[in-house]
Order: C-alpha cells, then structure tokens, then sequence
C-alpha cells in the first residue's frame, strides 16, 4: 500500500471532522 502514516493521519481526522452524509470522497479504506 502506498499510503503513508501522515496520509492515514490526515484522513482519520477528515473523517472524525465530516458528517457522515456530506462524504463525497471514495473511502481511502477501500
């Protein structure tokens, strides 16, 4: 996987910040 510690960070705390409803982005989970 080509994700790094910083980029999993950032996307938590995307997550975290963001109503549930308003995700428009594709889950970096995936």
């Amino acid at each position: 996987a080509a994700l790094s510690y910083a980029d999993l960070a950032v996307a938590v705390v995307d997550e975290a910040e963001r109503p549930r409803r308003h995700r428009t982005r594709v889950s970096v989970f995936h």
